[in-house]
């Protein structure tokens, strides 16, 4: 609901974007159905049910900004996900995810519940010059730091 938040805030101010939301949405599902239709997005929003890692590759390939606006969220592998297919992320200040995001460099983190800074840090990235400098750091430092190779290294270095 945040998100779709933010959306409308963008779309008052004349930026209008779209949105695929992944999984079944759980029990909250038909409320952001509602909020959807409510706030005149549904020209702008797909569901999608839940992917397969392949068929997520292919998804983050058709779209610019990865947007996790979790209450909580773990360890929210769909953000270092994202980010090796190149994508810039907006995470929230919860705890997880947002300890793969570099704050201005691969992405931003926005506080909780807040549209308002979602809509401030999408409106950022409406900068396309940014949007590709961040994309391409968030796709390094995916690489570097969450493929096979890396973390196998710290894995054994935390036990030797």
């Amino acid at each position: 609901k945040v998100l779709l938040g933010a959306m409308s805030n963008l779309q008052i101010n004349g930026i209008k974007l779209w949105c695929t939301c992944i999984g079944t949405g759980g029990y909250l599902y038909e409320q952001i159905v509602q909020e959807v239709e409510k706030m005149n997005l549904s020209e702008q929003v797909v569901f999608l049910d839940s992917v397969s890692l392949e068929q997520g590759c292919g998804i983050y390939h058709q779209h610019d900004v990865l947007v996790l606006p979790s209450n909580n969220e773990a360890i929210g592998w769909v953000v270092p996900e994202a980010m090796a297919s190149g994508l810039a992320t907006i995470t929230s200040e919860a705890r997880g995810a947002n300890t793969y995001v570099q704050e201005g460099i691969t992405g931003y983190i926005h506080k909780v519940g807040d549209a308002y800074d979602i809509a401030e840090k999408l409106e950022f990235l409406y900068d396309t010059a940014l949007l590709e400098k961040m994309s391409r750091a968030a796709a390094i430092s995916a690489h570097l730091t969450y493929t096979l190779v890396p973390c196998q290294k710290r894995f054994l270095q935390a036990f030797s």
